[in-house]
């Protein structure tokens, strides 16, 4: 657990020295805030599961959504927003940016775009060339994160899983989670004890627009 919390702890914080600086890994504040995001959706099967629990502890949070399952399930989409959480683009069709060409790559993009009204993106796997970034950012704020939870490794356990997540977070931190089948196990186990005990510890979460 130790290495794993290393890993994850460090991973962020490594990987900001080799991206543009106008990415954004965390928010700059001492305030107990925290940013909850959740990537791959909207699904049938989780998306309910999720605003549900957002719901129960009046929480709002960021769904960095893939066109393709928007076009699927355009009314799950429709009820992200009228809970009034925020939507971010996260490619139509979850291209790696480090295995698709620039023209490729955008163009993704911007056929998620024609299902997902958003000025902040988030890449895929976090992977994405400079000249990529350099074509989206007038376009979008370029989300990235500090909190990576791991829900999708099925190595871990769901307590292994909600231990890392609470000691990698703090102030500002912009924290991941899945809205998949492969991450469904450890977010339906750690997403509200996540919560309580970041409330129970003072934190608030808030809403990145707010802050950008």
């Amino acid at each position: 657990m130790t290495r794993m919390l290393k890993y994850y702890a460090l991973n962020s914080e490594i990987n900001s020295f080799f991206y543009p600086s106008y990415f954004i890994w965390r928010i700059k504040t001492t305030d107990k805030k925290l940013f909850l995001t959740f990537d791959d959706g909207p699904t049938e099967k989780h998306t309910h599961y999720i605003l549900n629990c957002l719901d129960k502890y009046a929480v709002k949070g960021h769904f960095f959504c893939l066109g393709k399952q928007v076009e699927k399930h355009q009314s799950i989409f429709n009820e992200i927003l009228s809970q009034g959480h925020v939507a971010g683009n996260h490619t139509y069709s979850h291209r790696n940016g480090w295995k698709t060409s620039l023209h490729d790559y955008v163009k993704d993009i911007e056929k998620a775009g024609h299902f997902i009204n958003s000025d902040i993106f988030r890449p895929p796997y976090g992977r994405i060339t400079y000249k990529q970034a350099a074509a989206l950012k007038n376009k979008f704020r370029i989300i990235m994160w500090s909190c990576l939870t791991a829900d999708y490794e099925k190595k871990m356990k769901p307590e292994q899983c909600l231990n890392l997540s609470l000691r990698i977070k703090k102030p500002g931190s912009i924290i991941v989670f899945h809205d998949s089948d492969k991450a469904s196990e450890n977010l339906r186990y750690v997403l509200p004890r996540f919560i309580e005990r970041c409330v129970d510890e003072g934190y608030k979460f808030s809403i990145l627009n707010h802050f950008l």
